[in-house]
This record gives C-alpha cells, structure tokens and sequence, in this order.
C-alpha cells in the first residue's frame, strides 16, 4: 500500500478528516485523535492507531517480518512491515479504533447503510477446516498460513469443533451487575472480543444484549454462549427458559450449556430437551459446563448432536488433564472459567518470573499458557484497561519450557465448587 492509499482508506470510515497535530499529519473523528499518518525520510509511512497511553501499531514499507520493540519506556510499539500487511487486515484494524471513539450516531448510521446491502455468503459456508490435528490441543497456525486461511474471526486464535469455530480468547460476565455487564460487554467487543460468555442465572442476559447492540458489531462477528440453569433441566422448562435467554439476548446463541449435572430429572430427559432447543433453532450448537468425565461421556452417549464444549474451572493450580483427553475422545474442547484464578496467578512468583522475561503481566502469561494448550480461556473484569490487558496476548508465544513450568504449578485448588454430591471430579495427580 502507498501513502496515498493508506490515507484513502482512513478517509472512508465516517467522519474522519485529515489535519495536523503536534506539527505532524494526523485524523480525528468529531474532534477526538483516531490515527497518525507519517511519511517518513526513509519513504516508509508510519500509522500510530492508538495513543500512547495504549498499544500502538507502526506500519511501515519494508518489508520484514513482524517484530517488536520498546517505544517511550513502558509504551510498547508492534512494527508491521506494510509490503506483508493485508489491506483487509489493516481496515479490521482501523475499524476497530474508529468505532471505539467515533460518535455512537456514526457507528449506527454505518451499520444501517451496511446492512442494507446485498447479503453475504453465509460465514459458515467458507470457513477454513480447522488448524491443527484434532480437538482438543491444536497446533498454532504460522504467520504465513493464518494469511493464506483467513479465519472467521479475523486473525484470532480459534478452535474448531463438528465444524463450529469458537475463539479461544472471550469475554466472561460471571458475577457482573446489569450496568457493569452492559457496559464491559460493549467495551469488550470494541476492543476486539469475538466471544462472550454469560449465563441465565447470572441474571444479567437482558444487560449482555444491551452491551451487544451498543458495541455496533454485527451479530454475525462474534460468537455467544449462554447457559440452562439446573432448576430448568425439566423438557418443557429447558425450552422455556432457551427461549426466554433469546428474548433476553436479543439474539440467538451460538452455544447453548447445560450449566452443571443434574441427577433428577433423568439425563434421558434432559439431553433430548437441549437437542430439541436446537432443532427448534433456540441455539446453533449445545454443550456442557462443569461435567466431571464420566458424566460428560454419558450426556455425549444421549445427544443427537455433538456437545462441543465442557466448561469447567482451570487454572495453573487446577489441572483438567483428564478432561481434556475425555474432550479429546468425543470430539469435543475444553472452555476454561476462573482461568487466572480469582487474581491468585498475580503474586505467583514463577508465572511473575516468566512474564519478566515477556514483558507481559502474569495475567497475560496465563491467558497464553491456556491457549497455546487450545482451551478457551473466559475471564472477566470490571475493569476497561484489564479487559485491554487480557486481550492483548497475541503478539508472543510462551516457550515449550515456559507451558511446563506452569503445567507444574497444578496443586488440584479447588476455588469454586457447587456439583452435586451424586457426582464426583476426575482425580488429579496434584
């Protein structure tokens, strides 16, 4: 791309316009800052997206391969080589910065004229087969082959699973009230999360849609999980309340779980229930949370359909080994809650060590560890700028002897535990 183009295609996005700041060229949208555009001496161009206060990605002509770098101390720069940069990668990019601080009336209006155009194959319909070989644990696709296969996602990490392709980084909204819920959701999808997760008996649903449709991003661009709760387990009460989180969502789910094992009423009864919310279009897919193995092979043995996930508590110092190879057999994942363990990983002086080394928090390193290992990682804040911080692990790989020594940290710590005593965890060797 030229410097003429890349001007060009900041111009397009609604209420952009061109000027100065600081002496140097630079866009904002209704008065905020939006971008830098740099021609440098060595005929290079440089776009700053972000503030400093932020990441920031230089693009430049030359071309090389991604590399980092250290910008004003503690102000990490990503250097993009704009010969190897994909145009369609680079509006994602500016697209997600602009709706971030673009007026909500812009976004809107950019929004209802897209969707007012001729439809578009359906996603589904052209997604890549999954990376890798098998569920479970993947191999991370090269630079190289992510561009070749474009994934649904942008260029997220994703596992896929009976051809349903999840991200394995998402937004969790467990214990989160209404407004915060609302408010974290939208953030969440601006800055980039493709996948939220949260719960009937959360009871902040109606609060999660709200947060969807404030974000401005198209249904069709991330993936939603919501769960049955256990008082609902009954045929009729499945659907009722599958029908009741649409209504509350606005939206149809992706994915719809059994939220923890139930002996009465009958997992007969209850699996043909969460079949026939799916055949009645109240979830495209359906899975599991909190099922101990045994459990989990039993529900997969009453299922038409394939139970992608099981969601369960993981973390360094809980071990799901035995899961996952039960995952692993029925062609299923493994969706991590509580992965940094309620803030314990923050003082963990292994993970803090191998984080130094990275220049990346311990909760960054966590994140990392988890889906290097392809399981999806589902943690929550209140917070907007740890949301930024959690998401922001995709520009570094842990090495094989980092993901051991956290592998080690396993102590089989239990911190959240409602299962029913008719059923038992998978032993640990912790």
């Amino acid at each position: 791309m030229t410097h003429d183009e890349v001007r060009a295609l900041l111009l397009s996005f609604p209420g952009v316009e061109d000027g100065v700041s600081y002496g140097e060229p630079s866009f904002k949208v209704a008065g905020r800052f939006f971008t830098w555009l740099r021609p440098r001496l060595d005929d290079s161009i440089v776009v700053h997206l972000d503030n400093l206060d932020e990441r920031e990605l230089l693009i430049e002509t030359d071309p090389a391969t991604f590399h980092f770098t250290d910008h004003y101390r503690d102000h990490p720069i990503v250097l993009a080589r704009i010969a190897s940069v994909d145009p369609a990668w680079l509006r994602a990019a500016l697209e997600k910065r602009w709706r971030r601080i673009a007026p909500r009336r812009l976004v809107k209006a950019a929004d209802a004229a897209r969707s007012a155009l001729p439809p578009r194959r359906n996603p589904a319909s052209v997604r890549p087969r999954p990376f890798g070989y098998g569920a479970g644990r993947l191999t991370e696709p090269s630079p190289k082959d992510a561009k070749e296969r474009p994934m649904a996602y942008g260029d997220q990490p994703t596992i896929t699973v009976d051809d349903v392709e999840i991200p394995l980084l998402g937004f969790g909204t467990w214990q989160l009230e209404p407004n915060d819920a609302r408010r974290m959701v939208a953030e969440a999808l601006r800055i980039g999360y493709r996948h939220i997760d949260t719960a009937w008996i959360y009871k902040n649903e109606q609060a999660v849609g709200d947060g969807i449709r404030d974000s401005g991003v198209a249904r069709e661009d991330f993936f939603l999980t919501t769960k049955i709760w256990v008082d609902h387990f009954s045929h009729d009460a499945l659907l009722k309340q599958a029908q009741e989180s649409v209504d509350n969502l606005g939206a149809t789910p992706d994915l719809l779980l059994l939220h923890w094992p139930k002996a009465t009423p009958s997992f007969e009864e209850t699996l043909g229930a969460l079949n026939a919310a799916k055949e009645e279009g109240l979830t495209r897919s359906i899975g599991l949370s909190n099922f101990p193995s045994k459990e989990f092979r039993r529900a997969q043995a009453l299922s038409k359909a394939r139970l992608i996930t099981d969601q369960v508590e993981h973390h360094p110092y809980l071990g799901v080994d035995q899961l996952v190879a039960t995952a692993a057999e029925l062609g299923s994942s493994i969706t991590a809650w509580s992965p940094l363990a309620q803030g314990k990983i923050a003082d963990d002086p292994t993970i803090s060590e191998i984080a130094r080394a990275h220049g990346k928090t311990n909760g960054q390193v966590t994140l990392r560890w988890l889906i290097q290992h392809r399981i999806i990682a589902i943690p929550r804040s209140t917070k907007e700028s740890r949301a930024r911080e959690n998401f922001d692990i995709f520009d570094f790989e842990l090495s094989g002897e980092d993901v051991q020594r956290i592998d080690a940290l396993d102590r089989g710590e239990r911190l959240g535990d409602w299962l029913d005593p008719t059923f038992e965890w998978d032993k640990t060797e912790a």
